[in-house]
């Protein structure tokens, strides 16, 4: 289920464990666009998956559909092949708004399976206020409010799990493009003047978070460098982008 779309928890709530057993992903139905207060004890609610879930991982989350960003991640030792559910204290978030949601995935997973979500929802800040989405529909149109978010202390984030088999965990290790200092010949459209190093995107392709991460850069500035938060949608193969700009900061 994709954080924007209800059915997962329509389809848990009528046909509860056995139409998900027959599915065969677990079916998460809390939150479901409940409000979750920083600080304060939150909790994960799911339906049983089949046996693949097993060992099961929880991720906090924010971004658009296209190009989710991985927030810190809760635990990589759920057990989602029975209902379950998980609690833990909510960060603190930034912006208060109605844009993060949980990622559930299992070992050996990959593009199209092996992934589930929760819908979005609002992390109040400790008095309670909530802002506005900063994007009301996704790229392709469809009305989904959403935004990118950050925990206002990243230092306390754990990296997303990399799973391989059984319940052997490791974090996931981004091998990054080497960069270059002069204007390579692709280069992406909405790349700002003054960019002082670029990286080429492989395929399979990185996501802004682990671009970030790679260089030693905030989403933030990616973003500013090459056209603005759109760009975190889908980086194309091929491109350069720019991962410094001295001018820029």
């Amino acid at each position: 289920m994709r954080p924007s779309t209800f059915w997962g928890i329509i389809l848990a709530s009528c046909y509860p464990a056995a139409f998900v057993q027959a599915l065969g992903d677990v079916g998460p139905n809390f939150p479901a666009g409940d409000l979750q207060t920083a600080g304060q004890t939150c909790h994960i609610a799911w339906a049983a998956g089949n046996s693949s879930w097993t060992t099961m991982s929880i991720e906090l989350m924010t971004g658009p559909d296209q190009s989710m960003v991985h927030l810190t991640t809760l635990t990589a030792g759920a057990d989602g092949s029975v209902a379950g559910s998980y609690s833990w204290t909510c960060p603190q978030v930034t912006p208060n708004a109605a844009i993060y949601f949980y990622q559930f995935r299992y070992p050996d997973s990959g593009p199209g399976y092996g992934y589930e979500w929760t819908t979005r929802f609002p992390i109040a800040s400790s008095s309670g206020q909530v802002v506005k989405a900063e994007h009301a529909t996704q790229s392709d149109g469809t009305p989904h409010p959403w935004g990118n978010g950050a925990l206002v202390d990243p230092s306390s984030a754990s990296p997303p799990p990399f799973m391989t088999t059984g319940t052997t965990t490791t974090p996931t290790t981004v091998i990054a493009p080497p960069s270059t200092s002069g204007a390579p010949k692709s280069v992406a459209p909405g790349v700002v003047a003054g960019c002082t190093s670029f990286f080429t995107q492989p395929n399979p392709s990185l996501l802004c978070y682990q671009v970030a991460s790679a260089y030693g850069i905030t989403v933030e500035n990616f973003e500013a460098w090459n056209g603005g938060s759109s760009v975190c949608d889908a980086l194309e193969p091929g491109l350069a982008y720019c991962n410094s700009c001295q001018a820029c900061k």
